[in-house]
């Protein structure tokens, strides 16, 4: 019961993360203007990604999330990737 209980506060952490992770990663690349450029510069299809804040979320914390799985090797971390989009979103908008 208690591991139960640690493994959802640690999942609920590292979905949080990769969140606040990919919401500042998107706002850095607004900041400095590359994501602008890009918009402006590249294929119809990037550029629609990057213009959209749910796609690039998505994409970002799908990134994010493989990456922790890559060091932790654990595959159900990937749900976290949809459980931390809504929460990227609403971080930059």
């Amino acid at each position: 019961m208690v591991t139960t209980v640690l493994n959802l506060v640690s999942f609920a952490l590292v979905t949080l993360g990769i969140a606040l992770f990919a919401a500042f990663g998107i706002m850095l690349i607004s900041k400095l203007g590359l994501r602008d450029m890009i918009i402006a510069d590249a294929p119809k299809l990037l550029s629609m990604l990057f213009e959209c804040d749910f796609c690039l979320s998505w994409w970002t914390c799908l990134a994010l999330s493989i990456l922790v799985i890559l060091f932790s090797g654990n595959l159900l971390l990937l749900v976290s990737a949809v459980l931390a989009t809504p929460l990227t979103r609403r971080l930059i908008v």
